[in-house]
């Protein structure tokens, strides 16, 4: 598998309903019910915001391929960026906010697709200063919001448990310990997801 970063050329790629959402860079409410001229402007404006945002601030999307077939992708960007997250509560402001991961259901590897899109944005965590990674979890597996399975197997705590939208955080200064390079970072985190998977085994019970 590949990743990559997302640039506004790839947004054709994003599956729906997400290739057509506007909630989070506008505040829009999320969802697939959209008349189809809707949706058509609706993707033209995640292009603008897409393309605005590289240039604003930088690379704000990743992807994981395999082959040609996208698998996974990730939104990370400054919660100023985002519009959408002042409806769902107040990211902490030393954070980037990982508004979306998105995991393709068909994968087979999907834990390891989400923990390189989770690799990926700890990695722009750190080039940008920031200390941490948040988001909000959808429970029900809402449009354009992440599972919240997802970000516990990927080693998020939960910040604040606001429903229906809790909160998470994965703090870099947790998953590096005292190492004090990304590379290190990436590989406590490697680490204490094997763990946690291991555990998970662990603890089936007997059939």
């Amino acid at each position: 598998m590949a990743r990559q970063h997302l640039a506004e050329v790839n947004v054709d790629l994003l599956p729906e309903p997400c290739r057509s959402c506007l909630f989070w860079e506008t505040g829009g409410p999320p969802g697939p019910d959209q008349p189809e001229e809707a949706r058509h402007a609706a993707r033209e404006g995640k292009e603008a915001w897409w393309r605005a945002t590289n240039l604003e601030w930088g690379a704000c999307g990743l992807g994981v391929w395999d082959e040609d077939r996208l698998v996974g992708y990730g939104l990370i960007v400054p919660p100023s960026y985002a519009r959408g997250a002042a409806r769902l509560g107040r990211v902490t402001e030393d954070a980037l906010l990982l508004a979306v991961l998105w995991v393709d259901d068909q994968s087979e590897e999907g834990a390891a697709v989400a923990e390189r899109i989770v690799e990926g944005a700890l990695l722009m965590v750190a080039a940008r200063g920031a200390r941490a990674l948040e988001a909000f979890a959808s429970p029900n597996g809402r449009a354009c919001l992440t599972d919240e399975r997802l970000l516990r197997d990927t080693g998020f705590s939960l910040l604040r448990s606001q429903r229906p939208y809790p909160h998470y955080r994965l703090d870099l200064r947790q998953t590096a310990r005292w190492k004090e390079t990304a590379e290190s970072a990436l590989a406590s985190l490697r680490a204490a997801l094997r763990e946690r998977r291991v555990g998970r085994v662990l603890s089936l019970p007997s059939p």
